[in-house]
């Protein structure tokens, strides 16, 4: 049995490893390839790495680790109108076309939250994606197509729809491709996003009290940094038992 460190230098691991990530970037790629011809969009994306609130080192620039239009100040939001929220991070994608409509992408290789949960709060990176992109960037939240996590695929077969995972708004998703079924009209885009906003504005009203009670929303993921430290198990525990 190989210890990880033995692993990650052994030729065969390697090898399995490299034809992994062929197989993934094939996957994108047939996709990438199909609904750009379905579609006439061949505009390269406007932005790739682009981060806000963190170190923008010129060669990191220059070598293409990261977008030239990244900025060094976190982005602060205002939600609802009143709540403020100051973040950092780094968006993996966006698409614009000549009319400045525009799609944010986050790649993910594993499973991904649906729209439901999205709606709920559960998952927050694609909404707060959007915000900061046009409370940041200056971008015109009426030019927003969504936001969606870009999903591997099957490999080897057919392209298949790999963008659906998200928030898209149904008048914009055809100029990119996209037909999704759970995509959203006018009035449930803006409900959503104002459902978002007020489940923000709660957990951090609730933090600013000293309210720090165990109360996870969904199933804990086994790659939580907190989970060493979490008292989510006596949570579980009083539950089974109704002592909560």
């Amino acid at each position: 049995m190989l210890r990880d460190e033995e692993r990650e230098r052994d030729p065969f691991y390697l090898m399995i490893d490299k034809f992994r990530i062929k197989q993934k970037l094939l996957s994108i790629w047939k996709h990438e390839k199909e609904w750009r011809r379905k579609t006439g969009f061949y505009a390269a994306p406007a932005h790739l790495e682009l981060s806000f609130g963190l170190p923008v080192c010129k060669e990191d620039v220059e070598t293409g680790r990261l977008d030239p239009a990244s900025r060094p100040e976190p982005v602060t939001l205002v939600l609802g109108g009143k709540r403020k929220v100051r973040l950092q991070g780094k968006m993996d994608r966006i698409d614009r076309d000549e009319e400045g409509y525009y799609a944010i992408y986050d790649y993910k290789t594993g499973t991904v939250p649906t729209i439901e949960q999205i709606g709920q709060g559960r998952s927050l990176q694609l909404p707060l994606y959007l915000w900061v992109y046009q409370q940041g960037f200056g971008q015109d939240p009426a030019l927003a197509i969504g936001s969606a996590y870009y999903v591997k695929g099957n490999g080897g077969n057919a392209a298949a729809n790999q963008r659906n995972k998200g928030l898209w708004r149904k008048e914009e998703t055809g100029r990119v491709g996209l037909n999704p079924r759970k995509s959203l009209d006018p009035d449930d885009w803006r409900k959503t996003e104002e459902n978002i906003q007020r489940l923000i504005d709660q957990s951090l009203s609730k933090a600013e009290q000293g309210d720090f009670a165990v109360s996870p929303t969904w199933d804990c993921p086994r790659f939580c940094p907190a989970r060493h430290i979490c008292r989510v198990d006596a949570w579980i525990l009083s539950k089974k038992r109704g002592t909560r």
